[in-house]
């Protein structure tokens, strides 16, 4: 059991890492001047965990009407899905098959 739970920490770790080496990789880009879908940094730090960047980032997509709207009912969410921000972003959208908490 212990070595399971030791396995699944590193493994958290190393896929963290992933994603922040991402988001450096979409600075960079930005820094570039190259356009980047907010889908993409709200993909990222709702994968990391980081609810507020993730709430952040996904309200401007929203206001760019990016295709990531139509993907809040992917479990990606779940953890922060009970957010009243995303709760209004379900309203707004009017999606009946995204799963949002009453």
């Amino acid at each position: 059991m212990n070595a399971r739970t030791g396995f699944t920490a590193a493994f958290a770790v190393i896929e963290a890492e992933k994603f922040r080496t991402a988001l450096q990789a979409l600075d960079v880009r930005t820094a570039r001047g190259e356009y980047v879908s907010p889908s993409d940094y709200a993909f990222l730090y709702t994968r990391l965990g980081d609810r507020k960047q993730a709430l952040k980032w996904l309200q401007r997509a929203y206001e760019e009407h990016a295709s990531i709207m139509l993907e809040l009912g992917n479990p990606i969410f779940d953890k922060i899905r009970d957010a009243p921000e995303f709760k209004e972003f379900v309203q707004r959208l009017k999606m009946p098959m995204i799963r949002a908490e009453s």
